[in-house]
């Protein structure tokens, strides 16, 4: 099905404005629960990488990344990557001169 250039920037407003939703519906303390190798993925993923370079990176396999990134989704209460980096980069803004430990 061929959509309208409006369509899908209508879309596009909808899917950003559910991620704003989902960024704001957890307290940003959350961040807190991840641990340290959670923490880790997280970075890696804030930084573009994708998953088989988080796996290569930290030298596990990607169905662990996978699993990293569902608890992860879970603890910070979104279902996308971005919005899991978006929070996570929201907090360490907020957090710069705290300790994640």
């Amino acid at each position: 099905m061929l959509y309208s250039s409006g369509d899908q920037a209508a879309a596009g407003k909808m899917e950003s404005r559910n991620m704003d939703d989902e960024i704001q519906s957890q307290p940003l303390t959350v961040v807190k629960t991840l641990s340290p190798q959670q923490r880790r993925v997280m970075e890696l993923v804030a930084k573009g990488l994708g998953l088989r370079d988080v796996a290569a990176e930290l030298n596990i396999s990607i169905n662990t990344v996978r699993t990293y990134m569902h608890i992860i989704y879970i603890k910070l209460g979104v279902t996308r990557a971005t919005a899991a980096v978006a929070v996570y980069a929201k907090y360490l803004r907020e957090h710069e001169n705290d300790s994640l430990e």
